[in-house]
């Protein structure tokens, strides 16, 4: 009798959130977000053009999550 062949799986990797993100006033990739989930808080600022906002945070935020927020704050201003 013939073995049976076995199908062979692929690994697909895993997709990240990227660590830095475009400035919405310079359009530069130079934001840089920091979550202090002991402070509540996320600091997020621009490498390029000095633009830094806080935004409030709590345990299962992410870089990502503060970012979007920082975002629309910053569309609601300008």
């Amino acid at each position: 009798m013939a073995r049976r062949k076995r199908r062979k799986t692929t690994k697909r990797p895993k997709r990240t959130f990227p660590k830095v993100f475009l400035c919405p006033k310079c359009g530069k990739r130079s934001i840089r977000v920091k979550v202090l989930k002991e402070k509540g808080s996320a600091d997020i600022q621009c490498g390029s053009c000095k633009l830094s906002e806080s935004v409030r945070a709590h345990i299962l935020t992410d870089p990502i999550d503060a970012y979007h927020e920082f975002l629309d704050n910053y569309s609601k201003t300008h």
